[in-house]
């Protein structure tokens, strides 16, 4: 759907710059951005099929590749994928910096979590420390969260 969309885009407005989102979660029914196999997001399988997509958005037209996902080393592969068919000026925007990058865990999710919690629809302290990786593997430095008291709690008893 993505590839065609971008191609009647480009078709309707040349000229135009076209980003795409690089994720796998707008596929998967439990919503992971990785292939998920017996429980377990299955990183390098994932890497392979986000640069399948990646390389379709860019023969579709798109100008910018933008993953959204969390899998380690996506970049590099997306941007060896993409060269090795002749793409190298389709850029992608990576969370590349010499700054210190801050990222903020909004209220949504924090109130999102527990209130699934409090349901009984997921283990609190996995989802907090999930949702916390996944920042932190995203390339942040701080974290700004709602959830800050909670994890030092967490930390300190399993001491």
């Amino acid at each position: 759907m993505v590839p065609r969309t971008v191609r009647a885009i480009k078709q309707a407005v040349p000229g135009i710059l076209v980003i795409t989102d690089v994720a796998l979660d707008p596929y998967s029914t439990k919503g992971h951005d990785g292939i998920v196999q017996n429980g377990t997001i299955l990183n390098d399988e994932t890497v392979a099929v986000l640069a399948k997509q990646a390389l379709a958005q860019a023969e579709a037209g798109a100008d910018f590749v933008a993953p959204s996902d969390m899998m380690d080393g996506r970049v590099g592969a997306i941007r060896k994928t993409l060269d090795a068919e002749g793409w190298i000026n389709v850029g992608i925007i990576a969370q590349h910096t010499n700054l210190p990058v801050a990222a903020y865990n909004v209220s949504g999710e924090y109130a999102m979590i527990k209130a699934a919690a409090a349901q009984g629809w997921i283990d609190e302290g996995k989802v907090i420390l999930e949702t916390l990786t996944s920042i932190k593997r995203a390339g942040a430095d701080l974290i700004l969260t709602y959830f800050a008291k909670d994890v030092a709690m967490r930390l300190q008893a399993r001491k």
